[in-house]
């Protein structure tokens, strides 16, 4: 079987159970025969969450460094230019 996607969800407040920060996976494996979705209980979500958390900051972290420096570019390339004379 192949896995297509691991989704991570923050309980709502209306589900049964509810508790603040809590969260639950759906887990979808596929192959030729057919389809399996699992749904994970917040327990074993909070341990997939402990097993990739630090590379989740990681990736998250090189993200928004990317954003920014290409924020800046972009502004610094449409910034007016200054005249080079002095005062």
């Amino acid at each position: 079987m192949k896995l297509d996607y691991i989704n991570i969800l923050k309980v709502a407040s209306y589900e049964p159970g509810y508790k603040e920060n809590q969260y639950r996976a759906q887990v979808k494996y596929s192959n030729q025969h057919g389809n399996v979705e699992l749904q994970l209980t917040p327990e074993l979500t909070d341990k997939i969450l402990a097993i990739v958390a630090d590379d989740l900051v990681k990736a998250s972290r090189e993200v928004a460094e990317t954003l920014t420096s290409r924020t800046i570019i972009q502004a610094q390339l449409e910034a007016p230019k200054e005249a080079d004379e002095p005062f």
